[in-house]
């Protein structure tokens, strides 16, 4: 974006910050050109690239809480406490798959869109987010971080709609 832009000055920008299911639903009624979306890719319906790179599960947490002296966090460790979950329907199955066969034994007590909102409740103590790495800036809060055993990495795509034609400002 910064070569386009520097090169096209008067392309401009707007990003839209949601879940992949609203990205897709904007990018079928084609108000959005491209989206990048973490998770598997609809390849029926869209072209994509797969960026190079993968996004860390683990937890948002308060520094002071039960995971206080914890380094990494295994399904085991989240059984019965409560947890918050992305929106993402893609996402909360690959959650399921790293839990494993059992997971009535956890305690999934809210969703969120948006992880900023989300810091909100975990501040509060009413639950742990179960997030990527780098979401959210921890520092100067009360919150961390905390990786998952095994590590869970999720793949990033650009992507844009099959059979649509693009702008001029698009196709550049």
């Amino acid at each position: 974006i910064r070569v386009i832009h520097s090169v096209y000055p008067n392309i401009k920008i707007h990003l839209f910050s949601s879940t992949a299911e609203e990205i897709t639903d904007k990018m079928e009624k084609g108000l959005l050109d491209f989206g990048i979306i973490i998770g598997p890719v609809n390849e029926r319906n869209f072209n994509y690239i797969k960026l190079p790179y993968e996004d860390i599960w683990g937890i948002l947490t308060t520094k002071d809480g039960s995971f206080k002296n914890y380094d990494f966090i295994t399904s085991d460790d989240l059984i019965g406490i409560p947890l918050l979950s992305s929106k993402h329907i893609m996402i909360n199955q690959e959650i399921s798959r790293w839990i494993g066969k059992n997971i009535e034994k956890y305690n999934f007590s809210g969703s969120y869109n948006l992880i900023y909102n989300a810091s909100f409740l975990v501040e509060e103590d009413i639950g742990h987010a179960l997030c990527f790495d780098g979401l959210f800036n921890t520092e100067g809060t009360n919150l961390k971080f905390i990786p998952f055993l095994p590590e869970l990495r999720t793949g990033v795509s650009l992507i844009w709609k099959k059979n649509q034609r693009l702008s001029k400002a698009a196709h550049k």
